[in-house]
């Protein structure tokens, strides 16, 4: 029986002004209708039930017409199709390989009322304007055509550990969560687990030789009956959710779940996916808010192109699961998690469970341990670690802060350098001046390997140092033999005291570079507004004086346009490479003249014909598109429009990256840049029609 806390019984009878929102919004931004033929396994029937419901809709009427069905050769489902008009699929050569795809510029020119289009979590062949088919599905939603679709549960993204779990298989191609919810209509195709392997062994669903072999591995009962309860369990939870919005949306009372806000920490293992995944089904059940965090340390730089490519496909994970995705920055990973967790009044926090001893986890400062000590104010859920593949995670989903690009050996070989200027005072101290008491002196050595090197040389240091001062300074000299007991007691004292100051020594070098990297941003940002917005002034200032009929004016106007974009395209260049420090090019519009590069870092940029296609495209649907996005991602550059406030596309930002590649704060400096230099051109618009 349900705690009676867990629930509250509401006394009001106004519509709940978010829940409210949602479906106005919901209503406002609905095209065309999306129904989705859900299944639990191949074989089960969506795509002849899809047919089925399509033939109804043409009995009624209705204009259907098929972009893509896949019979997979089965006589029943091709009789099926016979008479529905087909849209002929857009040929793609590629590597001397013919494909075919769906054509949906040749469906919105035909504007049919019903197009029947399979295999919802397809990838397109490349050369393909978007990588997915689910991306062509939302153009066709877009421009007002009703679309039935057909998928399988393994294939929604949340479920995608679970599935593995169950099968022993990994899906990779996968429909973001999102796309799902989005359906108005989920029809789940079901039919007895009997029944199913039944049509497998008759050969209705693989070639009959492979069969056997399917029906002893992913087709097996329990498999079987697992995904069939998936697949309702989905289903219903979509159900739920639109139940419950609705009742709140026109005040109808009932009790509703206590409000819960979840986080889930974020790092660069491969593993970070499943963490993300988790988090989702848990805000799912628990309908509750959710967060996504990463914490952008100081060693953000030093992340591998592996790495890299790890956090921003798992952040892009969590966006498209419908999380709120924060990067935070700071000098500990675990202090700033708390810090964010407590002020947005969190319940629950998802982290990954440490890997390695705990020795080994408690000197290299895992945030785990800060976060379990302030894990009285919320819930903390670990997750054991496990990589894509199904092997045990070799790294922690929140790593460690990194200090150092240095290898291991160069630290350390280094770090133990910073003795010979400590032993050599103390030699003159102890020889020259009579000192005794020199210990003390020996903790600078530590200190200066924790601040420079890291917590692993400093502790390699921290041994070192007792040894060389008992050789050199206690009798009897040059002996490691210690005769007098006290002085072992000061020795291990020695040891203590120069771990601590290690550690607070690396700490503060930790703020101090933290500190610098956010006063670097905000200084960089300051500058560019002042220097972009204010270009505009002296067109504006010539514009004023200037008469209109005076045509040598008017030509002394057009050129001054011009030098001020140039002007902008320089300075959105300039700091575009003091914010990411890669080959960037501005690309803008004459008028009356096609599309060139304005300002780029170096002579070797250039666009051929395919990438002016592209750039073309950028600016007819103002979109970011090319290299690492799901976006006519062949291309070599990855592109970001210069939007204005009406969604007018005003100028293309090239990068010569792939998006994947970018790191979160890159991406916000980026987001930035691109703000200003839009907000310049837009004022130079504006003036140039006055």
């Amino acid at each position: 029986m349900s705690n009676s806390s867990d629930f509250q019984k509401p006394d009001f009878q106004k519509p709940d002004p978010q829940a409210l929102l949602s479906e106005v919004m919901k209503e406002e931004s609905r095209r065309g209708r999306f129904k989705i033929f859900l299944g639990y396994a191949p074989g089960v029937g969506k795509t002849y039930k899809m047919l089925e419901h399509a033939r109804i809709a043409k009995d009624r009427g209705i204009d259907v017409v098929i972009g893509v069905v896949e019979t997979h050769g089965r006589a029943e489902t091709e009789k099926l199709s016979e008479g529905l008009e087909i849209i002929e699929r857009r040929q793609i050569d590629y590597k001397n390989v013919v494909l075919y795809e769906m054509d949906v510029e040749a469906i919105i020119k035909r504007r049919p009322e019903l197009v029947l289009v399979d295999e919802l979590a397809h990838t397109n062949a490349p050369g393909s304007q978007y990588d997915k088919r689910f991306q062509d599905i939302e153009i066709l939603l877009a421009n007002r055509i009703n679309v039935y679709t057909t998928v399988n549960v393994q294939h929604i993204e949340s479920l995608n550990d679970t599935v593995a779990q169950i099968t022993g298989v990994r899906i990779r191609e996968t429909v973001p969560d999102n796309i799902f919810d989005k359906a108005d209509e989920i029809d789940v195709v079901d039919i007895p687990l009997e029944q199913l392997q039944e049509r497998l062994k008759e050969g209705k669903v693989y070639a009959p030789d492979l069969a056997g072999k399917a029906l002893e591995n992913y087709f097996k009962r329990g498999n079987l009956l697992a995904l069939r309860e998936l697949a309702f369990r989905r289903a219903a939870n979509k159900l739920d959710q639109e139940l419950i919005n609705y009742m709140k949306a026109r005040g109808i009372a009932g009790p509703w779940a206590t409000s819960e806000r979840l986080l889930v920490c974020i790092g660069v293992s491969p593993f970070a996916k499943k963490l993300v995944r988790k988090a989702y089904q848990m805000a799912s059940e628990l309908k509750a808010e959710w967060y996504a965090v990463y914490v952008e340390t100081p060693g953000h730089l030093t992340l591998s192109q592996k790495e890299r490519i790890n956090l921003t496909e798992t952040l892009g994970l969590a966006q498209e699961l419908g999380a709120k995705v924060i990067t935070l920055t700071g000098s500990e990973i675990g202090e700033e998690i708390v810090k964010f967790a407590n002020k947005e009044k969190v319940s629950k926090v998802v982290i990954g469970k440490p890997v390695g001893f705990f020795l080994r986890q408690m000197l290299a400062r895992s945030p785990v341990f800060e976060i379990l000590k302030e894990s009285g104010r919320f819930d903390l859920y670990f997750i054991a670690p496990e990589s894509e593949e199904g092997s045990k995670a070799d790294t922690p989903a929140v790593p460690p802060v990194r200090s150092s690009k240095r290898t291991a050996w160069k630290n350390y070989f280094l770090a133990s350098l910073t003795i010979l200027p400590v032993t050599a005072t103390a030699s003159l101290l102890f020889y020259a001046l009579n000192i005794k008491s020199l210990v003390i002196l020996f903790i600078l050595a530590p200190m200066a390997s924790a601040f420079f090197f890291g917590i692993g040389p400093s502790l390699f240091v921290s041994i070192l140092c007792p040894l060389i001062y008992d050789y050199f300074f206690t009798e009897p000299y040059f002996s490691l033999t210690i005769q007098d007991p006290s002085i072992i007691l000061e020795l291990i004292i020695f040891v203590v005291t120069a771990v601590l100051t290690g550690q607070l020594a690396k700490l503060i070098r930790r703020q101090q570079e933290a500190i610098t990297t956010r006063l670097g941003q905000m200084e960089l940002l300051s500058d560019m507004g002042k220097e972009l917005l204010a270009i505009p002034n002296l067109y504006q200032l010539i514009t004023k004086v200037a008469s209109p009929m005076d045509e040598q004016m008017n030509n002394t106007l057009k050129f001054m346009k011009i030098t001020v974009q140039e002007g902008i395209a320089e300075t959105i260049l300039r700091y575009m490479e003091r914010a990411i420090h890669l080959p960037c090019f501005v690309i803008l519009r004459k008028e009356d003249s096609p599309l060139h590069i304005w300002a780029k870092s170096g002579a070797e940029l250039s666009i051929t014909s395919k990438e002016n296609a592209i750039v073309e495209w950028i600016f007819a649907h103002n979109e970011p598109a090319g290299k690492g996005t799901k976006t006519l991602e062949g291309s070599d550059y990855f592109y970001l429009p210069i939007s204005s406030s009406k969604k007018k596309c005003l100028g293309v930002i090239g990068i010569s990256s792939d998006y994947n590649l970018l790191l979160p704060n890159e991406r916000i400096l980026i987001s930035a840049i691109n703000n200003f230099a839009a907000t310049a051109l837009e004022n130079l618009e504006i003036q140039a029609e006055d």
